[in-house]
């Protein structure tokens, strides 16, 4: 029997590993729990009916208490001995023993008027922000590590939340999860990709309609790349047509911003940028680096890199006119260049402050692992800004920092230039 109920619970968990990350709610008789179930069924636990088949299963595999063959009779005699303690010694050892040595955790008392709303009854609005800022909350305490994803993967609580407790909870669940789908591996890319071209008559929900940001990694993307399907990522941003954030990330931008063992071979194809534009989708986040640009542009040294005309070019396009938040990172610094060295001509990092002046609507800008950071790129900013942010950018000096902020005054900014108008500065 015990090897029966074993076998039971491997298949249950094989079932379960074999289950895709992305999956709809199955039919109706999953959120068909009666009252007198008591919602056991949902958390998939045996009957209480099995409880006495393993408990004799247990029983009857007790060894007697007769001393082994090769043992003598003395030294079974003196064994029986010490296992006999009297009552009251044996239940002190046991009472000390069930102690916990950890602290016990004393939550906080909130507020209540003691009224349970039914939850089930709630707008679909606001039960889509009940999840979002639960799942928001929940990602805040991540570390920012892999590892520390995993460990607090919605996937623990969120979509199980839409597939087995209520139906009126299947639909905002999967709103909170989908509007930003954690792509943890490559083949959750590719369940995310065969979800939205699906089309609307086979899917309970449209799913392709709630994605609005989308956060992949390169090294992901290279994989794909390997097995002939570079194209991948287009064709997923293809089927976003509400999608406003795009977010490709390097292994290097996350501390403590060491180099790989090697270089990442997925660039940015110019099918991706193309399809944007074909799908008319407006981006408002973008993530410009250094080591994703093709050959063509980090081939040469940064002062004489196309680097600026490059995404100039791009910025120009109709899926970048509305961006409003950009981050460029690993830009290298300028040969020769001296560390914490000022330099008098910096003309890449003008055109530099060119490209990133294109953009209209942009009020959120971000150097990350930026050494090439000079008083001419600063200066040429626009200044629309509303938001700086500076992250381990080693050639950054206080002066460059106080020539920004006093740009009026400075011999390199542009007789139009006027003061600064950013509001917000985080320098890391």
């Amino acid at each position: 029997m015990a090897g029966e109920s074993s076998k039971r619970r491997s298949v249950r968990q094989a079932d379960t590993r074999k289950r895709s990350l992305y999956l709809e709610p199955e039919t109706d008789d999953e959120f068909a729990v009666s009252d007198a179930e008591g919602g056991d069924s949902v958390q998939g636990h045996e009957p209480a009916a099995a409880a006495p088949a393993v408990k004799k299963a247990k029983t009857s595999a007790r060894r007697s208490g007769r001393p082994p063959q090769h043992e003598t009779r003395s030294r079974a005699a003196k064994k029986a001995k010490v296992h006999r303690l009297p009552q009251k010694t044996a239940k002190h050892k046991i009472k000390h023993a069930s102690k916990s040595t950890k602290d016990t955790v004393v939550l906080p008392v909130i507020p209540s008027d003691g009224v349970t709303p039914r939850w089930e009854t709630l707008p679909y609005e606001v039960l889509t922000q009940v999840f979002s800022y639960a799942l928001a909350a929940e990602l805040e305490t991540e570390a920012g590590t892999v590892a520390g994803r995993r460990a607090n993967h919605p996937n623990t609580w969120l979509l199980r939340t839409a597939r087995k407790v209520c139906r009126a909870f299947a639909e905002p669940a999967l709103t909170a999860f989908y509007q930003s789908p954690v792509l943890l591996a490559p083949r959750w890319i590719e369940d995310l990709h065969g979800l939205v071209k699906q089309p609307d008559e086979n899917v309970a929900f449209k799913y392709k309609m709630k994605v609005r940001r989308l956060e992949v990694a390169s090294r992901h993307l290279e994989l794909h790349q390997r097995a002939s399907s570079s194209m991948l990522l287009p064709e997923l941003v293809a089927h976003l047509p509400h999608l406003s954030e795009l977010v490709i990330t390097h292994p290097q931008d996350e501390p403590p911003y060491e180099p790989p063992a090697r270089s990442t071979k997925w660039k940015y194809p110019t099918e991706l940028f193309d399809t944007l534009d074909d799908a008319n989708i407006h981006l408002r986040e973008w993530h410009w680096n250094w080591q994703l640009m093709p050959e063509s542009v980090t081939g040469q040294p940064w002062h004489e890199s196309s680097f600026g005309n490059f995404i100039s070019g791009i910025h120009l396009r109709p899926s970048f006119r509305n961006l409003r938040h950009l981050t460029i990172s690993q830009l290298p610094s300028v040969p020769p260049f001296p560390e914490l060295i000022e330099i008098e001509e910096d003309p890449a990092g003008v055109v530099l402050a060119q490209a990133i002046g294109s953009l209209p609507e942009l009020d959120s800008l971000s150097f990350e692992s930026c050494d090439c950071l000079s008083n001419q790129l600063l200066q040429n900013l626009p200044n629309g800004l509303k938001k700086l942010k500076m992250v381990n950018c080693a050639t950054l000096t206080s002066d460059m920092l106080y020539n920004f902020l006093s740009r009026d005054a400075s011999p390199y900014v542009h007789p139009i230039k006027t003061s600064s108008l950013v509001k917000d500065i985080c320098v890391l």
